[in-house]
């Protein structure tokens, strides 16, 4: 399929990087052309050095241009407010993601559809990956704007998803220590346990392996973050290459059938 498109719509500044940034990076060095919409300013993030608000919007904005230039993809950023994750004053914010009409943002990212034009549309799951609000409210406003989308239809819609099998390591490891699983990341508000889905219900494993260096790269820009979830900013690209291979996903729509297992966005598409 010539002059292929993709439109990757996510919830906040770094969520690019840490999450499908490899199929991202894949498909922009095999020539497809990468649009990602970051849909909040980030202002709700936790830093170490305790910027807050429109001073670390700002911080945020700039790492996520040099995120997105590592990758490889055009960056489209919207003015919505992070409404934080288990933060009662910035859920309480006006201009907070959640806060927003759904016909307001649904609207514009039908614009963007309909400018892009792209033939796969990805985003959040409906868990939100770890429960995280914007997350969840990201993925309904895209799937309400694929599914209302007239002029241009999108062919496929994914959504990011990771296996539970690590999880179910991870949370064993950390009970035989006497740590407490449902407790975890730096304000103890992860639930490590209702992370994660099924393998079998993954029908999407694309080989991230060539650009883990651009990914992790691109994760590093974000130091008010960390660089980088703490799985994986530690280690060598060599390592990671052998520990995180692939990177994984549900298709949405059309709807899959039960023995569907790609390798690709574009898989079968003329």
């Amino acid at each position: 399929m010539a002059d292929r498109r993709l439109l990757a719509v996510l919830a906040h500044p770094d969520d690019e990087s840490f999450g499908p940034g490899g199929a991202l990076a894949r498909a922009a060095a095999a020539d497809v052309q990468v649009h990602l919409v970051t849909m909040t300013d980030g202002a709700a993030g936790t830093t170490d050095d305790g910027l807050t608000g429109d001073e670390l919007a700002e911080v945020r904005a700039g790492e996520l241009r040099a995120a997105a230039d590592e990758l490889g993809v055009t960056l489209h950023q919207l003015a919505h407010r992070d409404s934080g994750f288990s933060d009662p004053v910035a859920a309480a914010h006006p201009e907070a993601l959640i806060n927003v009409p759904a016909e307001k943002v649904v609207a514009e990212l039908g614009s963007l559809i309909e400018e892009i034009r792209p033939h796969v549309v990805l985003t959040h799951d409906e868990t939100g990956g770890y429960g995280h609000p914007d997350h969840i409210r990201c993925h309904e406003l895209t799937v309400a704007a694929y599914e209302s989308s007239t002029d241009w239809k999108p062919l496929r819609l994914y959504c990011e998803v990771s296996s539970n099998r690590w999880m179910k390591v991870a949370v064993a490891m950390m009970r035989l220590v006497r740590k407490d699983p449902t407790r975890v990341g730096t304000n103890n508000d992860i639930d490590l346990t209702k992370v994660g889905v099924p393998s079998l219900s993954i029908t999407t494993r694309i080989n991230i392996r060539p650009q883990w260096r651009s990914k992790k790269a691109a994760a590093a820009r974000h130091q008010s973050q960390g660089g980088g979830p703490p799985h994986t900013r530690h280690l060598p690209v060599f390592l990671l290459k052998l520990f995180f291979p692939t990177e994984t996903f549900v298709r949405l729509a059309p709807a899959p059938t039960e023995s569907l297992r790609e390798t690709s966005f574009f898989g079968g598409l003329e």
